[in-house]
């Protein structure tokens, strides 16, 4: 029997290619379906055709099968598996924010409008908050969680600067979802918010490394 972590992302997944088959007998072959959307969630790429209606699907069935390849592919497989409540987390909000990132796209292209400006950054701002609360359970590796230099050469700096990261995307993704409740941001805003969630950890695993460093009189981290 399969459980929720992998029933619901199938399941979405299911939905948005039955979305796409009911709305490609609605629209024209040339209608333009909107493909890329910047940062405040406004369409700034297009294809034309229909079958460009079933890209979001396959790229989320790509994320899914990713994910599951992850324990198989990773050097430090065992401690993927022990991150799994925190893989499962993040999988199924991704796959939520890309069906919910689909579902805007086709009712786009049936001619409606959306406040996308103050959708996109909030869901952005939610999906930060979600990662920001499992960032904490995520063991050593090599292909999922904050990947510096610093964070892969040592399991000590990696363990703080996930607890600093989650704390940090925490706090991003509240100021989106704040600030989107009460006007349209900036795409610019929105695009800062987001990577400062993530360089501010990145720049305290370096600030640890070097710390470690001084210690230990070398040019380098503690050796795991």
């Amino acid at each position: 029997m399969l459980r929720l972590p992998k029933l619901l992302p199938l399941t979405l997944v299911i939905m948005m290619f039955a979305a796409s088959v009911l709305v490609h007998g609605m629209v024209p072959a040339d209608t333009p379906i909107p493909i890329h959307f910047d940062a405040a969630g406004q369409a700034n790429g297009f294809a034309t055709g229909r079958l460009a209606l079933y890209i979001l699907p396959l790229i989320t069935v790509a994320v899914f099968g990713l994910v599951r390849l992850l324990p198989m592919i990773d050097p430090r497989g065992d401690n993927i598996r022990r991150s799994g409540k925190a893989l499962d987390t993040v999988t199924i909000a991704t796959v939520v924010l890309l069906a919910a990132m689909h579902a805007m796209t086709l009712y786009a292209v049936t001619g409606h409008e959306m406040a996308l400006s103050r959708i996109m950054p909030f869901a952005t701002g939610v999906l930060l908050i979600v990662l920001g609360n499992v960032m904490g359970k995520i063991r050593h590796n090599y292909t999922f969680g904050l990947k510096t230099p610093w964070t892969l050469a040592d399991p000590h700096i990696w363990d703080k600067t996930h607890r600093l990261g989650g704390w940090s995307m925490v706090i991003g993704g509240g100021l989106l979802i704040v600030g989107a409740g009460f006007e349209a941001l900036n795409p610019v805003v929105v695009m800062i918010i987001t990577i400062g969630s993530v360089l501010i950890p990145a720049a305290y695993s370096y600030w640890l490394w070097r710390g470690r460093a001084g210690t230990n009189g070398e040019g380098h981290g503690t050796p795991y």
